[in-house]
């Protein structure tokens, strides 16, 4: 980026949590990050924790920055069609007498896999709700603590799936409501009305889980994906690029 600049160039970085937080504590990068920030025309975030912590440290970058979000490919991501859904009904082989939860993510500490397995494995009230936890895991100590948690489990309501291909999940996933907990920028999506966020598994309390699967019965999932398209498709993410890069030009 400097060399860049010395060059007469002008440049945007995109920078996401991994980007940030796996590197910022680096003694031997510090000095690379300082001097590529202290030279860059704009930032763009993916999320608006990541900008505030990265702006703790390089206050002077408020000036120059833009939350961007994560780009949703809604030519993808759209409910399932009725036909559709019955054929996935059918393929899962579930009990549909049940309400089911579906979890996508690697069981790793920072996903908090851990939080949601301990809430339901302590409460009975949990029971009848089946939930489903898509991701891999990576053997490590904390990962099996996990799976044996889930595989010792008394209710035998948790189901832990292997990662499948990207089109099937969308699919199964697309327009479920939302139960998240308050970081990065779930809260923007959940106050769009897709859902809510909870605080509820610090303490191992279902609370909001059951609080979920009141009052999302009749649920409309193209109301609740029409709600993601509008702040976050390819449209509204080519429209921030477009004010950011005429900004600087």
């Amino acid at each position: 980026i400097p060399t860049l600049k010395n060059k007469g160039y002008k440049t945007v970085l995109t920078i996401h949590g991994s980007d940030w937080y796996q590197t910022y504590n680096r003694a031997s990068l510090k000095p690379l990050i300082k001097q590529s920030l202290e030279n860059i025309n704009h930032i763009l975030y993916s999320g608006p924790k990541l900008n505030e912590d990265v702006e703790k440290i390089y206050p002077k970058l408020a000036d120059s920055s833009t939350v961007a979000f994560n780009i949703v490919d809604t030519d993808k991501y759209k409910p399932a069609s009725l036909p559709e859904k019955v054929k996935l009904k059918n393929s899962f082989d579930w009990d549909l007498s049940k309400k089911h939860a579906l979890t996508v993510a690697n069981i790793r500490h920072e996903k908090g896999v851990d939080l949601l397995v301990d809430t339901i494995v302590n409460n009975e009230n949990l029971s009848d709700i089946h939930f489903h936890i898509i991701g891999s895991y990576d053997g490590s100590e904390y990962a099996n603590t996990v799976l044996q948690k889930i595989k010792t489990n008394p209710y035998k309501n948790i189901e832990e799936i292997d990662p499948v291909i990207a089109d099937k999940l969308i699919a199964a996933s697309c327009g479920l409501p939302l139960l998240c907990t308050d970081v990065g920028g779930n809260r923007l999506v959940t106050d769009l009305g897709v859902g809510f966020i909870s605080n509820d598994f610090e303490t191992s309390s279902p609370n909001d889980i059951l609080k979920m699967a009141s009052n999302f019965i009749d649920y409309d999932a193209y109301t609740l994906n029409s709600n993601i398209k509008h702040h976050f498709s390819k449209e509204t993410f080519k429209k921030r690029l477009l004010k950011v890069y005429t900004s600087i030009l």
